[in-house]
Protein backbone atom coordinates (compact mmCIF):
# COMPACT_ATOMS: atom_id res chain seq x y z
CA UNK A 1 0.00 0.00 0.00
CA UNK A 2 1.20 3.49 -0.71
CA UNK A 3 2.35 5.93 1.96
CA UNK A 4 -0.73 8.06 3.19
CA UNK A 5 -0.38 11.40 1.76
CA UNK A 6 -2.44 15.05 1.25
CA UNK A 7 -5.03 14.48 -1.51
CA UNK A 8 -8.28 15.88 -2.27
CA UNK A 9 -11.14 13.46 -1.46
CA UNK A 10 -14.62 13.03 -3.00
CA UNK A 11 -16.19 15.22 -0.26
CA UNK A 12 -13.82 18.43 -1.11
CA UNK A 13 -11.83 17.98 2.14
CA UNK A 14 -8.07 18.45 0.46
CA UNK A 15 -5.93 18.38 2.72
CA UNK A 16 -7.13 14.84 4.56
CA UNK A 17 -4.20 12.28 4.67
CA UNK A 18 -5.94 9.50 2.60
CA UNK A 19 -4.21 6.46 0.87
CA UNK A 20 -3.91 6.92 -3.05
CA UNK A 21 -6.27 3.46 -3.57
CA UNK A 22 -8.66 5.14 -1.19
CA UNK A 23 -9.35 8.14 -3.22
CA UNK A 24 -12.11 8.36 -5.71
CA UNK A 25 -12.19 8.05 -9.51
CA UNK A 26 -14.58 11.01 -10.54
CA UNK A 27 -15.41 11.57 -13.90
CA UNK A 28 -18.56 12.81 -15.85
CA UNK A 29 -21.08 10.00 -17.59
CA UNK A 30 -20.26 11.61 -20.78
CA UNK A 31 -16.08 11.62 -20.41
CA UNK A 32 -16.64 7.59 -19.12
CA UNK A 33 -18.25 6.83 -22.12
CA UNK A 34 -15.87 8.92 -24.91
CA UNK A 35 -12.79 6.98 -26.19
CA UNK A 36 -9.76 8.12 -23.85
CA UNK A 37 -6.67 7.00 -26.12
CA UNK A 38 -4.62 5.54 -23.02
CA UNK A 39 -2.92 2.81 -23.18
CA UNK A 40 -2.83 0.86 -19.65
CA UNK A 41 0.11 2.44 -17.97
CA UNK A 42 -0.89 5.76 -19.24
CA UNK A 43 -4.66 5.02 -17.98
CA UNK A 44 -3.22 4.20 -14.84
CA UNK A 45 -1.39 7.62 -14.63
CA UNK A 46 -4.36 9.59 -15.43
CA UNK A 47 -6.83 7.67 -13.39
CA UNK A 48 -4.27 8.10 -10.05
CA UNK A 49 -4.09 11.68 -10.75
CA UNK A 50 -7.69 12.48 -10.96
CA UNK A 51 -8.40 10.83 -8.13
CA UNK A 52 -6.39 13.34 -6.09
CA UNK A 53 -8.81 15.92 -7.58
CA UNK A 54 -10.86 17.56 -5.76
CA UNK A 55 -13.88 17.11 -7.86
CA UNK A 56 -16.82 19.20 -6.42
CA UNK A 57 -14.75 22.04 -6.70
CA UNK A 58 -13.57 24.00 -9.65
CA UNK A 59 -10.71 26.53 -9.85
CA UNK A 60 -8.26 27.34 -7.57
CA UNK A 61 -7.92 27.63 -3.76
CA UNK A 62 -5.87 28.50 -1.41
CA UNK A 63 -3.13 28.63 -4.04
CA UNK A 64 -4.26 25.06 -5.01
CA UNK A 65 -5.10 24.69 -8.66
CA UNK A 66 -6.88 22.01 -9.69
CA UNK A 67 -5.39 21.99 -12.99
CA UNK A 68 -2.06 21.28 -11.42
CA UNK A 69 -1.61 17.44 -10.35
CA UNK A 70 1.87 15.52 -9.07
CA UNK A 71 2.01 11.80 -8.93
CA UNK A 72 5.15 10.27 -7.12
CA UNK A 73 6.53 7.28 -8.95
CA UNK A 74 6.55 5.68 -4.65
CA UNK A 75 2.65 6.03 -4.80
CA UNK A 76 2.08 4.95 -8.16
CA UNK A 77 4.19 1.57 -7.67
CA UNK A 78 2.70 1.00 -4.21
CA UNK A 79 -0.70 1.43 -5.65
CA UNK A 80 -0.40 -1.33 -8.45
CA UNK A 81 2.05 -3.45 -7.29
CA UNK A 82 5.01 -2.25 -9.46
CA UNK A 83 8.79 -2.21 -8.67
CA UNK A 84 11.10 0.84 -7.65
CA UNK A 85 13.29 0.61 -11.36
CA UNK A 86 9.77 0.18 -13.24
CA UNK A 87 7.93 2.46 -11.40
CA UNK A 88 10.21 5.53 -12.57
CA UNK A 89 10.60 4.01 -16.21
CA UNK A 90 6.78 3.73 -16.62
CA UNK A 91 6.31 7.66 -15.36
CA UNK A 92 9.71 8.59 -17.40
CA UNK A 93 7.93 7.09 -20.44
CA UNK A 94 4.76 8.44 -20.08
CA UNK A 95 5.79 11.88 -19.57
CA UNK A 96 6.89 11.58 -23.43
CA UNK A 97 3.62 10.20 -24.55
CA UNK A 98 0.65 11.63 -22.39
CA UNK A 99 0.95 15.01 -24.35
CA UNK A 100 0.10 13.65 -27.35
CA UNK A 101 -3.19 11.48 -25.66
CA UNK A 102 -7.02 13.12 -26.44
CA UNK A 103 -10.39 12.12 -25.99
CA UNK A 104 -12.97 11.69 -28.42
CA UNK A 105 -16.39 12.61 -27.87
CA UNK A 106 -19.11 11.36 -30.87
CA UNK A 107 -22.94 12.88 -30.32
CA UNK A 108 -25.33 12.63 -33.35
CA UNK A 109 -26.95 16.09 -34.91
CA UNK A 110 -29.80 16.58 -36.92
CA UNK A 111 -26.85 17.49 -39.66
CA UNK A 112 -24.62 14.41 -39.02
CA UNK A 113 -21.84 13.23 -36.00
CA UNK A 114 -20.16 15.23 -34.21
CA UNK A 115 -16.72 14.69 -33.48
CA UNK A 116 -14.69 16.73 -30.53
CA UNK A 117 -11.21 16.00 -29.68
CA UNK A 118 -9.11 17.60 -27.34
CA UNK A 119 -6.18 16.65 -25.43
CA UNK A 120 -6.22 15.10 -21.89
CA UNK A 121 -2.98 17.52 -20.60
CA UNK A 122 -1.32 20.39 -21.75
CA UNK A 123 1.57 20.24 -20.45
CA UNK A 124 3.74 16.93 -18.59
CA UNK A 125 7.03 17.70 -16.81
CA UNK A 126 9.15 14.60 -15.08
CA UNK A 127 11.65 15.39 -11.95
CA UNK A 128 13.66 12.78 -12.71
CA UNK A 129 15.97 13.18 -9.66
CA UNK A 130 12.63 13.23 -7.69
CA UNK A 131 10.64 10.68 -9.69
CA UNK A 132 7.70 12.22 -9.92
CA UNK A 133 5.17 13.07 -12.81
CA UNK A 134 3.42 16.53 -13.13
CA UNK A 135 0.44 16.98 -15.38
CA UNK A 136 -0.99 19.72 -16.49
CA UNK A 137 -4.78 18.74 -17.11
CA UNK A 138 -6.35 21.13 -19.85
CA UNK A 139 -9.05 23.63 -19.95
CA UNK A 140 -11.09 21.35 -22.20
CA UNK A 141 -11.00 18.63 -20.03
CA UNK A 142 -11.41 20.35 -16.12
CA UNK A 143 -15.48 20.59 -16.63
CA UNK A 144 -15.66 16.79 -17.00
CA UNK A 145 -13.27 16.45 -13.72
CA UNK A 146 -14.91 19.09 -11.46
CA UNK A 147 -17.78 20.34 -10.18
CA UNK A 148 -19.62 17.35 -10.68
CA UNK A 149 -23.10 17.62 -10.29
CA UNK A 150 -25.67 14.99 -11.31
CA UNK A 151 -24.59 12.55 -13.75
CA UNK A 152 -21.23 11.51 -12.82
CA UNK A 153 -18.92 8.17 -12.37
CA UNK A 154 -17.58 7.31 -9.60
CA UNK A 155 -15.18 4.44 -8.16
CA UNK A 156 -12.12 3.72 -5.77
CA UNK A 157 -8.62 4.05 -7.41
CA UNK A 158 -7.86 0.37 -5.74
CA UNK A 159 -11.09 -1.27 -7.54
CA UNK A 160 -8.93 -1.33 -10.70
CA UNK A 161 -5.65 -1.38 -9.56
CA UNK A 162 -5.37 -4.76 -9.75
CA UNK A 163 -6.51 -4.81 -13.48
CA UNK A 164 -3.96 -6.01 -15.95
CA UNK A 165 -5.88 -5.15 -19.17
CA UNK A 166 -6.84 -1.87 -20.28
CA UNK A 167 -10.21 -3.46 -22.03
CA UNK A 168 -11.19 -4.88 -18.02
CA UNK A 169 -10.64 -1.15 -16.77
CA UNK A 170 -12.87 0.62 -19.79
CA UNK A 171 -15.51 -2.04 -19.30
CA UNK A 172 -15.45 -1.18 -15.34
CA UNK A 173 -16.04 1.91 -15.96
CA UNK A 174 -18.72 1.40 -18.12
CA UNK A 175 -20.47 -0.43 -15.48
CA UNK A 176 -19.98 2.04 -12.83
CA UNK A 177 -21.54 4.58 -15.33
CA UNK A 178 -24.72 1.82 -15.21
CA UNK A 179 -24.59 1.43 -11.73
CA UNK A 180 -28.13 2.21 -10.89
CA UNK A 181 -29.29 -0.31 -13.82
CA UNK A 182 -26.72 -2.64 -13.41
CA UNK A 183 -27.38 -2.95 -16.89
CA UNK A 184 -25.45 -2.17 -20.06
CA UNK A 185 -26.97 -1.98 -23.86
CA UNK A 186 -24.79 -0.86 -26.62
CA UNK A 187 -24.76 -1.01 -29.94
CA UNK A 188 -21.32 -2.70 -32.06
CA UNK A 189 -20.21 0.16 -33.18
CA UNK A 190 -20.21 2.05 -29.64
CA UNK A 191 -18.77 -0.31 -28.06
CA UNK A 192 -16.04 -0.84 -30.69
CA UNK A 193 -15.35 2.97 -30.52
CA UNK A 194 -15.74 3.35 -26.30
CA UNK A 195 -13.31 0.55 -25.99
CA UNK A 196 -10.72 1.97 -28.61
CA UNK A 197 -10.99 -2.09 -30.41
CA UNK A 198 -8.95 -1.83 -33.28
CA UNK A 199 -10.76 -1.89 -36.79
CA UNK A 200 -9.16 -5.30 -37.74
CA UNK A 201 -10.91 -7.26 -35.33
CA UNK A 202 -13.88 -9.32 -37.01
CA UNK A 203 -16.69 -10.19 -34.34
CA UNK A 204 -14.74 -12.89 -33.05
CA UNK A 205 -11.54 -11.11 -32.32
CA UNK A 206 -13.38 -8.45 -30.11
CA UNK A 207 -15.35 -11.79 -28.44
CA UNK A 208 -11.76 -13.68 -27.54
CA UNK A 209 -9.14 -10.57 -26.96
CA UNK A 210 -11.36 -7.98 -25.72
CA UNK A 211 -14.66 -9.13 -24.15
CA UNK A 212 -13.94 -12.57 -22.66
CA UNK A 213 -10.59 -11.09 -21.64
CA UNK A 214 -12.26 -8.48 -19.54
CA UNK A 215 -15.24 -10.40 -18.12
CA UNK A 216 -12.73 -13.15 -16.79
CA UNK A 217 -10.88 -10.70 -15.61
CA UNK A 218 -13.49 -8.59 -14.03
CA UNK A 219 -15.29 -11.90 -12.51
CA UNK A 220 -12.18 -13.22 -11.03
CA UNK A 221 -10.65 -9.90 -9.57
CA UNK A 222 -13.70 -7.70 -9.16
CA UNK A 223 -16.40 -10.17 -7.86
CA UNK A 224 -18.31 -9.35 -10.47
CA UNK A 225 -21.11 -12.30 -11.90
CA UNK A 226 -20.96 -11.33 -15.58
CA UNK A 227 -23.56 -12.17 -18.10
CA UNK A 228 -23.68 -10.60 -21.77
CA UNK A 229 -25.86 -11.51 -24.55
CA UNK A 230 -24.61 -10.79 -28.83
CA UNK A 231 -27.87 -9.29 -30.50
CA UNK A 232 -27.70 -9.98 -33.90
CA UNK A 233 -29.52 -8.39 -36.88
CA UNK A 234 -29.69 -10.56 -39.86
CA UNK A 235 -26.30 -12.75 -39.24
CA UNK A 236 -24.69 -9.88 -37.87
CA UNK A 237 -23.48 -8.80 -34.53
CA UNK A 238 -25.48 -5.37 -34.32
CA UNK A 239 -25.24 -4.81 -30.43
CA UNK A 240 -24.69 -6.52 -26.88
CA UNK A 241 -26.36 -6.56 -23.67
CA UNK A 242 -24.37 -7.05 -20.57
CA UNK A 243 -26.04 -7.60 -16.60
CA UNK A 244 -23.93 -8.21 -13.74
CA UNK A 245 -23.71 -7.99 -10.07
CA UNK A 246 -21.70 -8.49 -7.01
CA UNK A 247 -20.91 -12.55 -6.60
CA UNK A 248 -17.61 -14.26 -5.15
CA UNK A 249 -19.27 -17.21 -5.63
CA UNK A 250 -20.43 -17.77 -8.92
CA UNK A 251 -17.96 -18.18 -11.83
CA UNK A 252 -18.54 -17.75 -15.86
CA UNK A 253 -17.84 -20.09 -18.07
CA UNK A 254 -16.90 -17.63 -21.05
CA UNK A 255 -16.88 -20.70 -23.95
CA UNK A 256 -20.87 -21.87 -23.12
CA UNK A 257 -21.96 -18.54 -21.92
CA UNK A 258 -23.11 -20.23 -19.50
CA UNK A 259 -23.33 -19.50 -15.23
CA UNK A 260 -22.16 -22.45 -13.51
CA UNK A 261 -22.66 -22.61 -9.91
CA UNK A 262 -19.70 -24.58 -7.86
CA UNK A 263 -20.75 -27.68 -6.31
CA UNK A 264 -21.23 -27.81 -2.32
CA UNK A 265 -19.12 -30.70 -1.02
CA UNK A 266 -20.42 -33.15 1.46
CA UNK A 267 -18.80 -34.27 5.10
CA UNK A 268 -17.83 -37.55 4.59
CA UNK A 269 -20.37 -39.08 7.49
CA UNK A 270 -18.30 -40.71 10.46
CA UNK A 271 -18.75 -44.36 10.70
CA UNK A 272 -21.03 -43.94 14.04
CA UNK A 273 -23.06 -40.89 12.45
Amino acid sequence: MSNLVKYAVPEGEYGKAVALGDLHVNMSNTLVRASHGLNLVEKRIIMACISTMDSMRIGKRDQYDQALVRLSAKDYGGEFGIGRNNAYNELKAASESLFERYVVMRNETPKGMRVHKFRWVSGVVYLEGEGIIELTFTREVMPYLTFLRGKYTSYQLKVASALRSVYSWRLLELFKSWETTKELYVTMEDFRRTMEIPESYVYADVRVKCIDVAVKELQEKNNLNITWTPIKKSRAVTSLRFKWKEDDQIKLNLEGGEIIKPKRTRKAKKPDE
